[in-house]
């Protein structure tokens, strides 16, 4: 992966050549869960190198074999985050850092949850459906189901998504 240094040569490049800026892309079809971790540690930093700079990088991502947690990590490593459902682009949101206050309202609220809903939460946070979590955890899908319906309105949250994104505040809890 490039690093600093690979941009601002890129950079020089372009300004000498009379260009207003540097354009880049990648992708990460590549990437294995294991990497996840350190390739996020990589994008945080290069953030911070190309700040300020006329630099524009666009970055692909596979969400078929990310987990459903990635998506909150990515939206909050870069400054804008879109993505293409049913055929639809919309805008992911998410704040790029969060207050302790934040953190510790996220984390208040997992712990309301039953141990079982909290493994449903990081099962799903994890990308497993709700067959594999049942499976998993020796129940049927009817109760993943009503422990995934429990959870949202414990956690006073409308959605899955809602959900996950506030598992991604804190580490897990203990609760796998």
């Amino acid at each position: 992966m490039p690093g600093p240094r690979f941009w601002d040569e890129k950079l020089r490049e372009a300004l000498t050549n009379h260009h207003s800026g540097l354009c880049g892309s990648g992708d990460a079809w590549w990437l294995q869960q294991g990497d996840w971790r350190a390739f996020l540690d990589y994008e945080n930093e290069l953030n911070g190198a190309i700040a300020n700079k006329p630099i524009a990088l666009l970055c692909t991502y596979p969400f078929s074999v990310s987990k459903a947690g990635d998506l909150f990590e990515v939206a909050r490593a870069h400054q804008v985050a879109l993505a293409k459902r049913q055929n639809e682009w919309a805008v992911i949101e998410a704040p790029l850092t969060e207050s302790k206050s934040e953190r510790l309202d996220a984390a208040n609220r997992i712990l309301s949850l039953s141990k079982r809903e909290g493994q449903v939460l990081y099962g799903i946070a994890d990308g497993l459906s709700s067959k594999a979590i049942a499976f998993k955890l020796g129940i049927s899908i009817r109760t993943v189901d009503v422990h995934r319906a429990r959870m949202l309105r414990r956690l006073t949250v409308r959605t899955m998504a809602e959900a996950v994104r506030l598992s991604t505040l804190v580490p897990r809890l203990g609760r796998v």
